[in-house]
């Protein structure tokens, strides 16, 4: 309902002992300002977990992710050049194998 330029919000509830009602009326932006002002707070809060949870996802996916296949390319590039010969436990371990091996795997 608007008066004079401004939105009110009616309420009314019926009066039992006279048989009456009583009517009330508040400005709207009265009655939702709280309503407004935890819908701020919520939608804050979840964009602050959005924040949160993209940088952890970012995170683990280095840790999990990005330094295994770092250390697998590395791996794949020493056996590539012959310094390391696949079920070898060390580069150690590939100088004492005869050059047969590094010949049959390139």
């Amino acid at each position: 309902m608007a008066f004079g330029g401004r939105t009110y919000v009616v309420s009314f509830s019926a009066l039992s002992a006279t048989n009456g009602r009583l009517v009330v009326l508040s400005d709207r932006s009265i009655v939702l300002a709280e309503a407004n002002a935890r819908a701020v707070r919520s939608v804050a809060a979840m964009v602050i977990v959005g924040i949160g949870l993209c940088l952890l996802v970012w995170l683990g996916g280095e840790w999990l992710v990005h330094r295994p296949l770092g250390a697998l390319r590395a791996a794949a590039g020493r056996v590539a050049s012959g310094g390391l010969l696949p079920g070898s436990t060390s580069p150690a371990s590939c100088r004492s194998s005869d050059n047969s091996e590094r010949a049959s795997i390139r």
